[in-house]
């Protein structure tokens, strides 16, 4: 393997990685909000704590971060109702 290319190809891999990841997580906040709408708070939960978890993994632009934490939140906050009445 040429050393010089080493980094460049692991830079490509990387960048291919977190659009996959990227991909997951809009699956998994989708996923969430229509499972909350659902009224199955368990399994909402279980998406977003997918999505938290792939969204600290994934090293995204800041555009994208900004958007993709913005849904985040709109999950959680979804969430916070359902989890109280749950209880």
């Amino acid at each position: 393997m040429n050393i010089a290319t080493s980094p460049s190809a692991l830079q490509r891999l990387r960048a291919k990685t977190d659009q996959q990841l990227a991909v997951l997580l809009r699956h998994e906040l989708r996923r969430g909000l229509s499972l909350v709408n659902q009224s199955r708070p368990c399994d909402a939960r279980r998406s977003y704590e997918t999505a938290e978890a792939l969204f600290a993994l994934a090293e995204l632009s800041g555009a994208e971060r900004l958007r993709l934490a913005g849904q985040l939140e709109e999950l959680r906050e979804a969430l916070a109702p359902r989890t109280m009445t749950a209880a």
